[in-house]
C-alpha cells in the first residue's frame, strides 16, 4: 500500500510594520465623488463619509495594534 508523506503546516514569521509611507488622499473631494459616481455602493460610502466628516481640529485616530493612545490629527 502506498503512503502519502506527512507534511507539517508552514509556520510564517509574524508580520512586521512596513517602512512604506501610506498614500495621502487629502486632495480627494469626497462630496463631489458622492454626487458624481455612478456606482451605487461607492455613492453610499462616500455619502456616509461626508455625513460623518469631522473637522480637522477634532479628528482623532485610534490604532488597535498600538499602545492604546489616541492620536490627534492636529500636531500642535
Amino acid at each position: 500500500m502506498a503512503t502519502t508523506p506527512r507534511t507539517e503546516p508552514v509556520v510564517a514569521d509574524p508580520p512586521v510594520p512596513s517602512a512604506e509611507r501610506l498614500p495621502v488622499f487629502d486632495g480627494v473631494d469626497v462630496a463631489a465623488l458622492a454626487e458624481r459616481t455612478g456606482h451605487p455602493m461607492l455613492r453610499e460610502v462616500a455619502a456616509l463619509l461626508v455625513r460623518n466628516w469631522v473637522p480637522a481640529g477634532e479628528a482623532v485616530a485610534y490604532y488597535d495594534d498600538g499602545p492604546g493612545m489616541w492620536v490627534s490629527a492636529d500636531p500642535s
